[in-house]
């Protein structure tokens, strides 16, 4: 009897198909049911994988955006640095390029830099790699001080200069705010669907499309398919460098979020949108891995699950983006292979481990959970088998974020559990972290953080630790009533009318409905020396 197949193109379900024509063999990912088809029904089962794929391409690249940086000599007249100024290609700093066509506008434009992105909001936001943008202007800070410029052309042809709302260098991650003057508001552009935040799996078909070697700037992007051959590869890191260094270069890459792909993702493939078979985005391209280290011919993307959502909504919001801080110092250990733990191991269960490498200080939240010699084993259910796995899983979790974690302790010989609050973590790379809005709405002109928020206060905590369970002041307006009553930068705010405040969610519920004079403890930083001081905030 002869198995009549679906032509379904949405792939709801998953089902192998067998295919031999040319007496050549292959599993096909298809149709909601598996069946093994006869030579004859190949071409039958073969068009219904090419329908599939040309109805997902269809659907989704309307949503890919090509972006090209621009670099624009600084001291260019700002009448003639528009991109749609007809004299541009005639511009003597162009002379070298005199040939080619110099306007955005223009379909046969060849940028300087060129990469992708995807539309997440119909108003004009773009989710794309910080790489591709980074150098370029930052919504809300004026003038573009830099000389490089953004331009992003839809799929339908239109080309919008951008700038940055919101950016991340740990994540490489940024989002572009579209700018419309001199046309008609952005509005109404097809936003991609994010895919669902179960696990991916080796060997999962995937369509990337993308930007490769600028040449969709006609607006259409181009497409490629393969399958996933990895789900949490890392790049290598520099060796020989000091922990700080480290810390200040250390990016996701380097902690199992990419996937591996063997979709043609050449240069100029950051920013490209890696689908699924229903055609949601499950990871963003990068050709920055590859050329930072592994084989230039493997494709790699970001992995977006739930804890990168969290990320890419932080920056969707122009917010910085904020990860979670344990408070150990960890190390890697195979427990098959440390003499302390070879009896162990069939306790232990799995092969490698993060060892809490130091006892952990009282004022960081791993104190009183986490001892010196333990093994992180599990972070809510999820393995931990090196140090890298640590750091991702705890960064990607966020500050105040309650995490249990599984420990087996050697000194007790047994495997206890424990729940833990997270901090953040402190950012070392500022200029790394681009906002456009304050992470917390400000308060009487004064815009405020975790206490540990950047490492030169991390620094003074570890001096004065009781300085931990405190805010810190990121920044005082001019005139405002933080600065009439003489509040600093870099202060840290102990005490709200007489009650101890820990971190910013808990000023907030004390500032909260006090419409008079408010009295704050405060510790300032004084000529080397702190003191501490009341002062009142007035209303006005």
């Amino acid at each position: 009897m002869k198995t009549v197949m679906s032509r379904d193109t949405t792939l709801g379900g998953l089902a192998k198909v067998v295919l031999r024509p040319f007496a050549v063999v292959m599993i096909w990912v298809c149709c909601g049911f598996a069946t093994v088809a006869p030579a004859a029904d190949g071409l039958e089962a073969a068009a219904a994988i090419e329908d599939a794929f040309v109805s997902i391409i269809e659907k989704v690249e309307p949503s890919v955006v090509a972006i090209s940086r621009e670099r624009v000599p600084a001291n260019q007249p700002e009448v003639l640095r528009g991109p749609w100024n007809p004299r541009r290609g005639r511009l003597p700093f162009m002379e070298e390029r005199a040939a080619e066509s110099l306007d955005p506008v223009d379909p046969m434009f060849a940028p300087n830099e060129f990469g992708a992105g995807v539309i997440i909001d119909e108003a004009g936001l773009i989710l794309t790699n910080y790489h591709l943008v980074q150098g370029s202007r930052i919504a809300g800070r004026g003038e573009n001080r830099g000389d490089q410029r953004l331009f992003v052309r839809l799929f339908d042809r239109r080309v919008f200069e951008a700038e940055i709302k919101a950016a991340d260098a740990r994540s490489d991650l940024a989002v572009l705010q579209l700018i419309s003057t001199g046309q008609p508001p952005v509005a109404g552009l097809p936003v991609v669907k994010f895919g669902p935040t179960t696990p991916m799996k080796k060997g999962q078909f995937v369509i990337a499309l993308g930007n490769p070697y600028a040449i969709a700037r006609d607006g259409s992007a181009s497409a490629s398919w393969g399958i996933i051959s990895n789900i949490s590869r890392r790049l290598p890191q520099e060796r020989d460098t000091s922990p700080l260094e480290r810390q200040q270069k250390e990016m996701l890459y380097h902690l199992g979020v990419l996937l591996q792909v063997d979709t043609r993702l050449e240069l100029g493939t950051s920013g490209g949108a890696l689908l699924n078979l229903k055609g949601e985005l499950i990871g963003l391209t990068t050709s920055l891995a590859a050329l930072s280290g592994y084989e230039k011919s493997a494709g790699f993307a970001i992995r977006l699950d739930e804890p990168m959502l969290r990320v890419i909504e932080s920056l969707r919001q122009g917010k910085e983006v904020e990860y979670g801080l344990l408070g150990v110092m960890p190390e890697d250990v195979q427990v098959a292979l440390d003499p302390q733990l070879r009896n162990q191991s069939n306790r232990i269960a799995q092969g490698g481990a993060a060892r809490v490498k130091n006892e952990p200080e009282h004022f960081l939240p791993a104190y009183n959970r986490l001892s010196a010699g333990d093994l992180i084993l599990r972070i809510n259910g999820q393995p931990i088998l090196s140090r890298t796995d640590l750091m991702r899983v705890i960064g990607l979790a966020g500050p105040m974020a309650k995490v249990h974690v599984d420990v087996f302790r050697p000194s007790e010989q047994r495997e206890i559990k424990t729940e833990i609050t997270l901090g953040k973590w402190p950012v070392v790379d500022e200029e790394g972290v681009i906002a456009s809005r304050p992470t917390w709405e400000p308060w009487r002109g004064m815009t405020f953080d975790y206490s540990s928020a950047r490492w030169r206060a991390f620094e003074r905590i570890k001096q004065k630790k009781q300085l931990f369970e405190s805010i810190l002041v990121r920044d005082v307006r001019p005139d405002s009533p933080t600065d009439r009553a003489k509040l600093q930068k870099e202060d840290h705010i102990t005490h709200v009318a007489g009650a101890a405040v820990k971190n910013p969610q808990e000023f907030l519920e004390r500032v909260r409905g006090l419409d008079g004079p408010v009295q704050l403890q405060v510790w300032s930083e004084s000529t080397g020396r702190g003191v501490s001081r009341e002062i009142t905030i007035p209303a006005r």
